[in-house]
Formats: structure tokens, C-alpha cells, sequence
């Protein structure tokens, strides 16, 4: 890609996630000026190695392989049903299930999506800079309207990914709760995008009961496509898991049972800590990885536990 489009690349993808040509530049190892004459075609300087930044950045920004899962299928056919039926779609599930990651990489597969997290303060003024600033058109000073009108414009022929949507039940308080997905159904209904709402039981749980119900069951019953998630990690997801930090034999009949008791209790996150502590502990020893080696892991941090 060495002819100028690695730089545009990088700058679409950058833009993609809400960065300022500064903040993309200094990821980049560049000069801001620099990059921005690169992009202009009027760099006369070394452009193959500011293409070759630009492509190291923009891996970077991919960030690492994800792990093949029940729960990013899941996701990913929940975010492509919303995204072509320009409709609501759900997901939901404990915390540590991988719905987060699974999104995040769905982003990656597909320009058109973009993604937030809901903020920590309640009101729609910083609701609407996080989703503004996830599609790269935050207003600086700009208010309210000055973003949303930002938005409402955006968002046309894209998919809207809304993450940690429970937050706003458990903290934002029920009038803040309502305005925030009001807005949300808003940019919806206005701008023609698709949307996918993504957070623990909690979210659906509220929607569809107690005080938020009144208001907010319209919401949930306009979800088109809905993903539950389970607490407990498939085992087929373990040994994927097993299979990405390194481990290339399957247990045997019995030997799964014993491991499948053994991570009995265990979220899928913690699996994949306790795969990334064992892949750690046989590097450091000089030892190939392998289920061995995750019982070791195991049993160090039980030691670790007791002595508590």
C-alpha cells in the first residue's frame, strides 16, 4: 500500500474514532503539519515513511486478534440484522462475558458502525459529546443542539452501538434515564440509523418493569433482533480461548470434565486471565503451553487466595 493510500487509510480509520488530526498525528509519530500535507498530496518529504507510521498506527488501532466466541457471533449478527433493517437491535448479558469486546471488533469489521460508552455523568448534553465524538464531529464549546444537530447529520446509513446502557438506570436517576434514551430513539428516528443498545440484565430488566416501564417498554418492544447472554462461558469458547493463548491439543472426555469443573464459577474473562497467567508462567520457565501449564497457573493463584 505503498503509494499514499496507507496514509489516507489511517486518517479514515482515525476519524472513524472520533480523533482530531493532532491526536491522530502524535499517534502516528508525526507532525501534525506534516500528516496534514501527506494527506493533501503537497508533503514533499520522506512520504513512504510517513505511510509506513501511518500503518504501524493504524494496526495499533486495530487492536489485538479477537477470540472467535459465541458471544462475538452473537453480536455480530445482532449489529448486522439492526444495521440492515436500519432497526433497534439488543444485546445483554453478566458483566465479563466478552459483549464489549465483541462490539468493539465488530466496529473494526465495519466502518459504517460506531460505538460509545455511556457517560458517567447524567444529561443528555454529555451523552450527546459521546456519541458526537464517536462519529468524529464533536463541536469544541459547541452545546446541546450544536451536537446534536451534528449528530442527526452523521448518523445517516450507519449502525449506533450504545454500551454500558444499564449505567443509566443504576446512576443517571429516572428523569435522566428517560431524556437519554428518548434522545437515543431520537437519533433513530430522524436519522434513518440502525441502533443496538448493549448492557447487563439490568437494561431490559427496567425497560420492561418498575418505574422506567411506563415509558420505556415501547423501546424494548421495538427491538427487532435481541441476544441474552449466559454468566457461564460455553466450553466450545474456553477451548477457542485455549486454542488463541496458545494451547493447540483438546483435553480428552474425561479431562474436560474435570476442567469444566474446575472453571465452574469462572466468567469468561476471568478463563482468559487465568489462560494470559499461565501463558506467562510457561514463557518465563522456557516451557511450551498446554492445559498443564494452566494448572499450574491454577494452583499458584489458589495458593495466593488462601494466603489472603
Amino acid at each position: 500500500m505503498m503509494n499514499g493510500e496507507g496514509v489516507m487509510t489511517y486518517w479514515g480509520e482515525a476519524q472513524r474514532r472520533g480523533m482530531s488530526l493532532r491526536t491522530a498525528a502524535k499517534a502516528a509519530g508525526l507532525d501534525g503539519s506534516v500528516l496534514c500535507r501527506a494527506l493533501k498530496g503537497s508533503y514533499a518529504g520522506d512520504l513512504e515513511g510517513v505511510e509506513a507510521k501511518c500503518l504501524r498506527a493504524l494496526d495499533a488501532l486495530s487492536g489485538p486478534a479477537v477470540i472467535p466466541t459465541s458471544v462475538v457471533a452473537g453480536c455480530r449478527a445482532v449489529c448486522a440484522a439492526a444495521f440492515a433493517a436500519r432497526e433497534i437491535g439488543m444485546v445483554w448479558g453478566p458483566t465479563q462475558c466478552g459483549k464489549t469486546t465483541a462490539l468493539e471488533q465488530c466496529c473494526r469489521e465495519n466502518a459504517a458502525y460506531r460505538m460509545f460508552r455511556f457517560p458517567a455523568t447524567a444529561g443528555t448534553g454529555a451523552l450527546a459529546e459521546e456519541i458526537a465524538r464517536a462519529y468524529g464531529v464533536l463541536a469544541l464549546g459547541g452545546g446541546f443542539r450544536d451536537n446534536r444537530r451534528r449528530i442527526l447529520d452523521a448518523a445517516r446509513d450507519t449502525l449506533l452501538i450504545a454500551d454500558e446502557v444499564h449505567e443509566v438506570f443504576a446512576a443517571h436517576g429516572h428523569g435522566a434515564a428517560v431524556r437519554e434514551l428518548e434522545f437515543l430513539r431520537e437519533i433513530h428516528d430522524r436519522s434513518g440509523c440502525g441502533v443496538v443498545l448493549c448492557g447487563t440484565d439490568a437494561m431490559p430488566r427496567n425497560m420492561q418493569g418498575g418505574q422506567f416501564a411506563p415509558v420505556l417498554r415501547q423501546t424494548l418492544e421495538r427491538g427487532l433482533v435481541r441476544k441474552a447472554f449466559g454468566g457461564r462461558p460455553a466450553w466450545r469458547d474456553v477451548t477457542a480461548a485455549a486454542r488463541h493463548h496458545g494451547i493447540s491439543e483438546a483435553p480428552d472426555e474425561a479431562a474436560t470434565k474435570q476442567w469444566q469443573a474446575r472453571m465452574k464459577g469462572m466468567s469468561f474473562g476471568a478463563v482468559c486471565r487465568l489462560l494470559r497467567s499461565a501463558a506467562h508462567m510457561a514463557a518465563k520457565r522456557g516451557k511450551p503451553m498446554c492445559w498443564e501449564r494452566v494448572a499450574d497457573a491454577l494452583a499458584t493463584l489458589d495458593q495466593f487466595a488462601a494466603a489472603e
